[in-house]
């Protein structure tokens, strides 16, 4: 494996930046030239960060987490019991509770 050239540097950057924005393509891009230069995916990419040119994907914004004691408090409230009858749920797994939570208030909307 050769080390990157000015040539062949630009060439990556011009192409990179040809994707123009679209995360998959570029992506794509990255590996095709890994592929084609013997170098390693993780290595064209930092070799685009240091270019300062790679694009890391966007995060999506995704709802904020709720405490297990809130999923907790809701459950029983959908269930219509008190809180302390489900007080042991606190020690579940966060996705079992939202999907009862989920489950229950899926229900409870289609009765009212």
């Amino acid at each position: 494996m050769a080390k990157y050239t000015e040539e062949f540097t630009k060439e990556l950057i011009e192409g990179y930046q040809a994707q123009n924005g679209n995360y998959e393509a570029e992506q794509a891009f990255i590996v095709e030239k890994a592929k084609f230069t013997g170098h390693t995916i993780a290595g064209v990419r930092q070799k685009l960060v240091r270019e300062k040119v790679y694009n890391a994907k966007a995060k999506t914004a995704t709802e904020k987490n709720v405490r297990k004691a809130e999923l907790v408090t809701q459950l029983a409230q959908l269930a219509n019991v008190n809180e302390e009858v489900f007080e042991t749920f606190e020690k579940a797994n966060r996705k079992p509770l939202e999907i009862l939570v989920g489950r229950f208030r899926a229900a409870v909307e289609t009765v009212e």
